[in-house]
Protein backbone atom coordinates (compact mmCIF):
# COMPACT_ATOMS: atom_id res chain seq x y z
CA UNK A 1 0.00 0.00 0.00
CA UNK A 2 1.09 3.55 -0.63
CA UNK A 3 0.79 6.21 2.07
CA UNK A 4 0.68 9.89 1.14
CA UNK A 5 0.74 12.73 3.66
CA UNK A 6 0.45 16.46 2.86
CA UNK A 7 1.44 19.03 5.50
CA UNK A 8 2.74 22.58 5.76
CA UNK A 9 6.31 22.84 4.53
CA UNK A 10 8.78 22.22 7.35
CA UNK A 11 6.44 19.99 9.37
CA UNK A 12 7.11 16.67 7.69
CA UNK A 13 10.22 15.46 9.53
CA UNK A 14 8.44 13.88 12.51
CA UNK A 15 5.95 12.19 10.21
CA UNK A 16 8.60 10.83 7.85
CA UNK A 17 10.63 9.59 10.83
CA UNK A 18 7.83 7.14 11.72
CA UNK A 19 8.58 4.96 8.70
CA UNK A 20 12.31 5.04 9.45
CA UNK A 21 12.01 4.19 13.14
CA UNK A 22 9.63 1.30 12.46
CA UNK A 23 11.83 -0.04 9.66
CA UNK A 24 8.94 0.21 7.21
CA UNK A 25 10.71 2.02 4.37
CA UNK A 26 12.71 5.09 3.44
CA UNK A 27 10.12 7.79 2.66
CA UNK A 28 10.27 10.22 -0.25
CA UNK A 29 9.66 13.90 0.45
CA UNK A 30 8.99 16.65 -2.09
CA UNK A 31 7.32 20.05 -2.17
CA UNK A 32 4.32 21.59 -3.86
CA UNK A 33 1.84 24.46 -3.77
CA UNK A 34 -1.50 23.99 -2.05
CA UNK A 35 -4.84 25.45 -3.07
CA UNK A 36 -8.23 25.04 -1.48
CA UNK A 37 -9.26 26.18 1.98
CA UNK A 38 -6.49 28.79 2.02
CA UNK A 39 -7.86 30.43 -1.12
CA UNK A 40 -11.29 30.78 0.49
CA UNK A 41 -10.02 32.76 3.49
CA UNK A 42 -9.60 36.13 1.81
CA UNK A 43 -6.96 38.30 3.48
CA UNK A 44 -6.54 35.74 6.26
CA UNK A 45 -4.78 33.43 3.81
CA UNK A 46 -1.53 35.39 4.29
CA UNK A 47 -1.20 33.64 7.67
CA UNK A 48 -1.14 30.21 6.00
CA UNK A 49 1.75 29.23 3.76
CA UNK A 50 0.84 27.91 0.32
CA UNK A 51 3.96 25.73 0.28
CA UNK A 52 3.28 22.10 1.11
CA UNK A 53 5.47 19.16 2.01
CA UNK A 54 4.43 15.79 0.60
CA UNK A 55 5.65 12.57 2.24
CA UNK A 56 5.29 9.35 0.26
CA UNK A 57 5.84 5.95 1.87
CA UNK A 58 5.20 2.31 1.06
CA UNK A 59 4.07 -0.36 3.52
CA UNK A 60 2.73 -3.88 3.27
CA UNK A 61 -1.03 -4.36 3.27
CA UNK A 62 -0.82 -5.65 6.84
CA UNK A 63 1.19 -2.68 8.14
CA UNK A 64 -0.28 0.24 6.16
CA UNK A 65 -3.11 1.22 8.52
CA UNK A 66 -0.90 0.91 11.59
CA UNK A 67 1.79 3.12 10.03
CA UNK A 68 -0.87 5.58 8.88
CA UNK A 69 -2.23 5.88 12.43
CA UNK A 70 1.26 6.40 13.83
CA UNK A 71 1.90 9.14 11.25
CA UNK A 72 -1.40 10.80 12.20
CA UNK A 73 -0.31 10.85 15.84
CA UNK A 74 3.18 12.13 15.00
CA UNK A 75 1.82 15.06 12.98
CA UNK A 76 -1.46 15.55 14.90
CA UNK A 77 -3.13 15.32 11.51
CA UNK A 78 -6.60 14.96 13.03
CA UNK A 79 -6.27 18.45 14.52
CA UNK A 80 -7.25 21.69 12.71
CA UNK A 81 -4.92 22.85 9.94
CA UNK A 82 -2.28 20.16 10.37
CA UNK A 83 -2.62 18.27 7.11
CA UNK A 84 -4.15 15.38 5.23
CA UNK A 85 -3.13 11.72 4.90
CA UNK A 86 -4.46 8.82 2.88
CA UNK A 87 -3.57 5.32 1.72
CA UNK A 88 -3.93 3.90 -1.77
CA UNK A 89 -3.37 0.45 -3.26
CA UNK A 90 -0.19 -0.53 -5.10
CA UNK A 91 -0.21 -3.62 -7.28
CA UNK A 92 3.51 -4.01 -7.90
CA UNK A 93 6.86 -2.26 -7.73
CA UNK A 94 10.61 -2.75 -8.00
CA UNK A 95 12.71 -2.01 -4.93
CA UNK A 96 16.08 -3.23 -6.21
CA UNK A 97 16.28 -4.93 -9.58
CA UNK A 98 19.65 -6.50 -8.69
CA UNK A 99 18.23 -8.57 -5.84
CA UNK A 100 17.68 -12.20 -6.82
CA UNK A 101 14.82 -14.30 -5.51
CA UNK A 102 14.76 -17.98 -4.69
CA UNK A 103 12.02 -20.54 -4.32
CA UNK A 104 10.26 -20.27 -0.92
CA UNK A 105 11.89 -22.38 1.79
CA UNK A 106 9.01 -22.24 4.26
CA UNK A 107 5.31 -23.08 4.20
CA UNK A 108 4.29 -19.50 5.08
CA UNK A 109 5.77 -16.09 4.39
CA UNK A 110 6.69 -13.68 7.18
CA UNK A 111 3.71 -11.47 6.27
CA UNK A 112 1.35 -14.44 6.59
CA UNK A 113 2.79 -15.28 10.01
CA UNK A 114 2.46 -11.68 11.20
CA UNK A 115 -1.12 -11.50 9.93
CA UNK A 116 -1.99 -14.69 11.83
CA UNK A 117 -0.51 -13.26 15.05
CA UNK A 118 -2.53 -10.06 14.50
CA UNK A 119 -5.69 -12.16 14.53
CA UNK A 120 -4.62 -14.06 17.65
CA UNK A 121 -3.73 -10.81 19.45
CA UNK A 122 -6.86 -9.00 18.19
CA UNK A 123 -4.81 -6.08 16.93
CA UNK A 124 -1.35 -4.90 16.00
CA UNK A 125 -0.21 -3.15 19.19
CA UNK A 126 2.21 -6.04 19.84
CA UNK A 127 4.15 -4.96 16.74
CA UNK A 128 5.20 -1.57 18.12
CA UNK A 129 8.94 -1.09 17.62
CA UNK A 130 9.79 1.97 19.65
CA UNK A 131 7.27 4.50 18.33
CA UNK A 132 4.51 5.02 20.85
CA UNK A 133 0.98 4.54 19.59
CA UNK A 134 -0.98 7.35 21.16
CA UNK A 135 -4.55 8.51 20.90
CA UNK A 136 -7.84 6.73 20.63
CA UNK A 137 -7.35 5.17 17.21
CA UNK A 138 -10.56 3.19 17.47
CA UNK A 139 -12.67 6.33 17.90
CA UNK A 140 -10.87 8.41 15.27
CA UNK A 141 -13.11 9.37 12.33
CA UNK A 142 -11.88 8.48 8.85
CA UNK A 143 -12.94 9.33 5.32
CA UNK A 144 -13.66 6.51 2.88
CA UNK A 145 -14.94 5.83 -0.66
CA UNK A 146 -12.64 8.48 -2.10
CA UNK A 147 -10.69 8.74 -5.35
CA UNK A 148 -7.24 10.14 -6.00
CA UNK A 149 -7.76 12.49 -8.96
CA UNK A 150 -4.43 13.28 -10.64
CA UNK A 151 -4.56 15.90 -13.38
CA UNK A 152 -1.50 16.33 -15.61
CA UNK A 153 -1.51 19.54 -17.65
CA UNK A 154 0.72 22.08 -19.39
CA UNK A 155 2.78 24.38 -17.20
CA UNK A 156 0.89 27.57 -16.40
CA UNK A 157 -2.60 26.12 -16.85
CA UNK A 158 -3.06 24.46 -13.46
CA UNK A 159 -4.54 27.43 -11.58
CA UNK A 160 -7.46 27.87 -13.98
CA UNK A 161 -8.10 24.14 -14.19
CA UNK A 162 -8.00 23.65 -10.42
CA UNK A 163 -10.41 26.57 -10.05
CA UNK A 164 -12.79 24.82 -12.45
CA UNK A 165 -12.45 21.57 -10.49
CA UNK A 166 -13.10 23.35 -7.19
CA UNK A 167 -16.18 25.03 -8.64
CA UNK A 168 -17.41 21.51 -9.47
CA UNK A 169 -16.88 20.26 -5.92
CA UNK A 170 -13.18 19.49 -5.39
CA UNK A 171 -11.94 20.71 -2.01
CA UNK A 172 -8.50 21.74 -3.26
CA UNK A 173 -5.30 20.50 -4.86
CA UNK A 174 -1.57 20.20 -4.39
CA UNK A 175 0.36 21.34 -7.48
CA UNK A 176 3.80 20.02 -8.40
CA UNK A 177 6.08 20.91 -11.30
CA UNK A 178 6.96 18.00 -13.58
CA UNK A 179 8.86 17.28 -16.78
CA UNK A 180 7.41 15.33 -19.68
CA UNK A 181 9.72 12.59 -20.94
CA UNK A 182 8.64 10.66 -24.02
CA UNK A 183 10.02 8.43 -26.77
CA UNK A 184 9.54 11.00 -29.53
CA UNK A 185 6.26 9.74 -30.96
CA UNK A 186 4.24 12.03 -33.20
CA UNK A 187 1.56 12.52 -30.53
CA UNK A 188 4.08 14.12 -28.15
CA UNK A 189 6.21 16.28 -30.43
CA UNK A 190 3.95 19.31 -30.06
CA UNK A 191 3.82 19.10 -26.25
CA UNK A 192 5.96 21.26 -24.00
CA UNK A 193 8.16 19.27 -21.60
CA UNK A 194 7.10 21.66 -18.80
CA UNK A 195 4.12 20.05 -17.09
CA UNK A 196 2.22 20.33 -13.82
CA UNK A 197 0.54 17.70 -11.66
CA UNK A 198 -2.58 18.69 -9.74
CA UNK A 199 -3.37 16.08 -7.08
CA UNK A 200 -6.88 16.09 -5.63
CA UNK A 201 -8.85 13.75 -3.37
CA UNK A 202 -12.54 13.69 -4.26
CA UNK A 203 -15.63 11.58 -3.67
CA UNK A 204 -16.41 8.81 -6.13
CA UNK A 205 -19.62 10.52 -7.27
CA UNK A 206 -17.79 13.80 -7.90
CA UNK A 207 -15.49 12.39 -10.58
CA UNK A 208 -17.80 12.69 -13.64
CA UNK A 209 -18.90 16.19 -12.59
CA UNK A 210 -15.30 17.38 -12.23
CA UNK A 211 -14.25 15.79 -15.54
CA UNK A 212 -17.12 17.59 -17.29
CA UNK A 213 -16.11 20.90 -15.69
CA UNK A 214 -12.49 20.43 -16.80
CA UNK A 215 -13.61 19.64 -20.33
CA UNK A 216 -15.66 22.84 -20.45
CA UNK A 217 -12.61 24.75 -19.18
CA UNK A 218 -10.58 23.49 -22.15
CA UNK A 219 -8.35 21.13 -20.19
CA UNK A 220 -8.12 18.54 -22.96
CA UNK A 221 -7.58 20.96 -25.83
CA UNK A 222 -4.45 22.61 -27.20
CA UNK A 223 -4.23 24.98 -24.22
CA UNK A 224 -3.90 22.28 -21.58
CA UNK A 225 -3.17 18.87 -23.13
CA UNK A 226 -4.49 17.42 -19.90
CA UNK A 227 -4.56 13.78 -18.88
CA UNK A 228 -6.28 12.27 -15.86
CA UNK A 229 -5.19 9.35 -13.69
CA UNK A 230 -7.58 7.95 -11.08
CA UNK A 231 -6.77 5.66 -8.16
CA UNK A 232 -8.81 4.34 -5.26
CA UNK A 233 -8.37 5.88 -1.81
CA UNK A 234 -9.96 3.47 0.68
CA UNK A 235 -9.04 5.46 3.78
CA UNK A 236 -8.06 9.03 4.61
CA UNK A 237 -7.82 11.29 7.63
CA UNK A 238 -7.83 15.01 8.33
CA UNK A 239 -9.58 17.35 10.76
CA UNK A 240 -13.33 16.88 10.28
CA UNK A 241 -14.62 19.37 12.83
CA UNK A 242 -16.73 18.65 15.87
Amino acid sequence: MGICCIVQRGRGDDIARVTLETGTCVPSTFFGIGTGVRDKLGLLRVAISAEKEVIQAIASTYDAEMIMDMMIDAGKLDQPGNGFIYIHPLSRGIVNARVSTEAPRHAASMEQIISAIDELKSGFSWRSRGVAEKGAVGSRPYLSSLVGFMLFCDDGTSNDLVSAAMAAGAAGATINKMKLVHSGGADYRTLSPARELCSMIVGEKQVPVIVEALEKAGAFGDNGHAKILLRKVPKACTYLGK
